[in-house]
């Protein structure tokens, strides 16, 4: 089997963690991510969890997730970046929208950018967005966002935070290889699939290509689905492998005394 982590990676060397190594608790991430908490500080908690690890646990997910269907991964350092010049010769409207989560390779040929949403069921209902506590209706919850997403973010004629996935973006300093397959993945926490059970789905939005703008293939993939999946087949912990979400957690450490 491929290893899940390249040589150049950061990889996690912490033994003041339990196991050596740091890993995330499946059943503990969806009971706090796809519950929604209604008491007084509850939801400022799981917002606060979001922002300290939401990214990067995504990223874990996704490798892993990437890695299961017989992929080597390897993250590239910095970020996708909008490329202005797509714009500018066309003379279109530059959005505000600059950047995207991360860079991940894949089998050492395929250039992939990542976008992250760590939306969970305390996340403020707004727009038309209804989050709620996720039970056994997780597949029609899941098929419910998948038609918001696609109302309120891939099928608009205006760039979002969301669908900037489908931003033109500049080749990676680190990168020798071709832009043209350039793979887009929006990496979303809360359940959402096209059938209500894939954590992986196919949408596409629109970019501009030669100055019009034209539809894009970007995939979509949900982590509460595919920790659902992981415990389903008897793993209850992943560990996190591209991410850097350690360094993280030693800042928060050299912060707090038990």
């Amino acid at each position: 089997m491929p290893e899940r982590v390249r040589e150049g990676d950061a990889i996690p060397d912490l033994n003041e963690y339990s196991a050596g190594v740091v890993a995330y608790d499946l059943r503990a991430l969806i009971a706090r991510f796809d519950t929604r908490f209604t008491e007084p500080g509850e939801g400022a908690v799981v917002g606060a969890l979001s922002s300290l690890v939401g990214e990067s646990l995504l990223l874990d997910l996704l490798a892993d997730a990437l890695h299961a269907a017989g992929s080597t991964v390897r993250r590239l350092p910095g970020r996708p970046a909008r490329d202005n010049n797509a714009f500018a010769f066309a003379g279109m409207y530059k959005p505000k929208v600059r950047f995207l989560d991360g860079w991940l390779v894949l089998d050492d040929a395929a250039l992939t950018a990542v976008e992250c949403k760590h939306w969970t069921s305390s996340s403020r209902s707004t727009g038309g967005w209804h989050y709620r506590t996720i039970g056994d209706d997780a597949a029609s919850y899941a098929l419910e966002q998948w038609n918001l997403l696609q109302k309120k973010h891939l099928r608009l004629e205006k760039w979002t935070d969301t669908n900037k996935i489908a931003l033109p973006v500049r080749q990676p300093a680190d990168w020798t290889g071709s832009m043209a397959n350039l793979r887009r993945i929006l990496a979303i926490w809360t359940p959402i699939s096209s059938d209500g059970h894939s954590y992986f789905s196919s949408a596409t939005t629109t970019s501009p290509i030669d100055g019009i703008y034209q539809d894009i293939p970007i995939e979509v993939f949900s982590g509460s689905l595919y920790a659902r999946a992981l415990l389903a087949r008897g793993h209850h912990h992943l560990d996190a492998t591209i991410s850097g979400v350690h360094t993280r957690l030693d800042a928060l450490g050299a912060l707090l005394r038990g």
